[in-house]
């Protein structure tokens, strides 16, 4: 107490406890939707060894794909099926949206021989086990979906300037928002980025300096989450975030696009501190004169 080292003290942010609730849930459910289809392409590996490898559609959970992996078919009657019954089956299950259907076609019969056989017995309780996991995948979709909705009607609540940056949606502003709470209790944006624990910890000496720092990670997981997923989307919809991620990817050899996002995030933690503490809408063209 003498020398001044005290605790910062905690401010209870009553009125964001709803939204965060639904925010917070909703990394809940990523993060299960996640394990889940990791679950899912496990049990995949075991029917059909050489799909992942092979890669005949290019979604694994696309609905044409998904009607093969869901067929209870074994691996020889599948490479035996005649050719042109696979391609209407592959092409009713995609409504005729495959340019080249034949093409797939014959990659789904080059998996069915080069893929390892399993007991009948063991196939029919995988099979179970990927039927189950895909309701499970589907029915957390559903909810994801429905969490969406609410967190944007609950963020009409709460007026702010965060929306008005091009592809920072509802759902990222409102988790963003939820977890700072009132701006007023951070001074400056790099209390922000502690808080958040988008800091880096030192690694050089003397003429030494480390191409690569471990993040700290140290701060509130579920805003660094949020901060991370904006700072993907814009570099997507946002010219200046998307030449300064190909900036901070053109740095290094080794975790790049982790790496260049990350930093992404941090410039992002800049800008929403000012958008938040001024209450201004978002200017492009005054950004981009402070870079």
């Amino acid at each position: 107490m003498r020398i001044g080292r005290l605790p910062k003290p905690y401010y209870h942010n009553e009125p964001y406890a709803p939204i965060r609730r639904l925010t917070r849930y909703r990394c809940h459910l990523v993060e299960s939707i996640s394990r889940e289809k990791n679950y899912f392409l496990l049990h995949l590996f075991l029917k059909y060894s050489s799909f992942s490898a092979l890669k005949p559609f290019s979604n694994t959970f696309g609905k044409a794909s998904l009607a093969i992996i869901l067929e209870e078919i074994s691996l020889d009657d599948l490479a035996k099926k005649p050719m042109e019954d696979l391609v209407d089956f592959i092409c009713a299950h995609g409504r005729n949206h495959f340019e080249d259907p034949h093409q797939i076609a014959e990659k789904v019969k080059q998996v069915a021989r080069e893929s390892y056989r399993i007991r009948p017995a063991l196939a029919n309780s995988i099979n179970l086990i990927l039927t189950t996991s895909w309701h499970n995948i589907k029915t957390m979709a559903t909810a994801l979906k429905d969490v969406n909705k609410a967190i944007a009607v609950e963020l009409q609540g709460f007026p702010n300037t965060l929306e008005s940056v091009k592809g920072l949606g509802p759902v990222y502003s409102a988790g963003i928002i939820a977890e700072i709470g009132s701006i007023k209790n951070f001074a400056s944006h790099n209390a922000l980025a502690k808080f958040a624990g988008l800091t880096w910890r030192q690694n050089e000496s003397s003429n030494f300096k480390a191409e690569i720092t471990k993040m700290t990670k140290t701060g509130n997981k579920h805003l660094r989450y949020y901060l991370l997923e904006a700072a993907n989307l814009l570099r997507v919809h946002n010219k200046i975030y998307a030449d300064y991620y190909a900036s901070k990817l053109r740095e290094v050899k080794s975790h790049r696009h982790k790496r260049a996002v990350a930093l992404t995030a941090r410039k992002l933690v800049r800008l929403v501190f000012s958008l938040l503490k001024n209450q201004q809408l978002y200017q492009p063209s005054r950004e981009s004169r402070c870079q």
